[in-house]
């Protein structure tokens, strides 16, 4: 079971303070059927005080040909509640301690003034996914690939600016494809990992279907040198994300040192961009095509 409250406090975006409460439960059931049979049941309920409530529930069914490589089918839902903002901003701007005064009055409010619809709904996702699981102890190799159909109903897509805001439910999207992983443990010492994804959008908004890449993926080296220390090298890229090209190559180096029943692993991760296009969004540039970070992580 989960609880959560929200408080908003803002003068401009609602003129004040607003509550929200969200409560959930989720529950569970596997039956193992036969040797063969693996089926799995689950749903979640969820009560807002702004929205309301739903319930989303998640069906699989898994055939293991064999302890090592099995089938599965699953179908899900999901929602996503609209948030304060989306459905009951009242935006407006006071403006105080104007000098010289207007028109004898030293405060005023912008003349835009903002307010959300209040009856928005819950977008909702419907999923379906039929995939593969294998392992092949005889090279050390994980498969895993899927295939998928995803309906996204309910979508808020509109502009919230204070001059235009038109938010509603009247929006959707549908993305289908094919994913894929491989984890190969070539040795005690190294690990290769290649992820692939191909995914084919269409939304009613053109910029929903634009938010998700076509083609996309990462391969890596994983290897552990001994005397605690292990290194990362992996790429990853995507063509194209909102028109976009992303290509960066990830470097890690990392040493973990015992401390008694304690260990400490001090890691410093390099990061370089291979391309020279933004993220995303025509505004989103950096000014280094590298970054360099350092970590330290305690575990007892």
């Amino acid at each position: 079971m989960n609880y959560r409250y929200d408080r908003a406090d803002s003068e401009t975006y609602f003129n004040g303070t607003l509550d929200d409460t969200t409560w959930r439960a989720f529950g569970q059931l596997e039956w193992r059927a036969t040797e063969h049979w693996l089926l799995q049941g689950g749903a979640m309920f969820e009560d807002t005080q702004l929205i309301g409530s739903s319930l989303t529930p998640r069906v699989a069914i898994n055939y293991l040909i064999n302890p090592r490589h099995g089938l599965r089918a699953v179908y899900s839902e999901a929602i996503r509640s609209p948030d304060m903002f989306e459905n009951n901003v009242n935006w407006s701007y006071q403006v105080k301690n104007l000098r010289p005064s207007a028109y004898g009055q030293s405060s005023a409010r912008y003349f835009v003034k903002t307010s959300g619809p209040g009856d928005l709904e819950q977008e909702h996702t419907r999923s379906r996914e039929l995939g593969y699981n294998g392992y092949f102890a005889e090279v050390g190799l994980a498969v895993d690939v899927k295939l998928f159909y995803d309906e996204i109903t309910g979508m808020i897509s509109e502009p919230l600016r204070n001059n235009q805001y038109i938010a509603s439910n009247s929006n959707s999207a549908r993305l289908e494809g094919a994913e894929t992983q491989l984890d190969w443990r070539i040795s005690s010492a190294d690990r290769l990992r290649v992820t692939y994804a191909y995914v084919d959008a269409e939304a009613s908004n053109p910029q929903d279907a634009q938010q998700t890449a076509r083609n996309s993926g990462s391969a890596g080296w994983l290897h552990n040198w001994g005397h605690g220390w292990n290194s990362a090298l992996f790429y990853y890229g995507d063509y194209a994300l909102n028109g976009y090209r992303f290509e960066r190559v990830d470097t890690r180096i990392a040493k973990r040192i015992g401390l008694g029943k304690a260990s400490l692993e001090l890691a410093g991760v390099l990061q370089q961009r291979l391309d020279s296009q933004p993220t995303t969004f025509v505004d989103n540039n950096y000014d280094e095509r590298r970054v360099l970070y350092f970590s330290a992580e305690l575990a007892f």
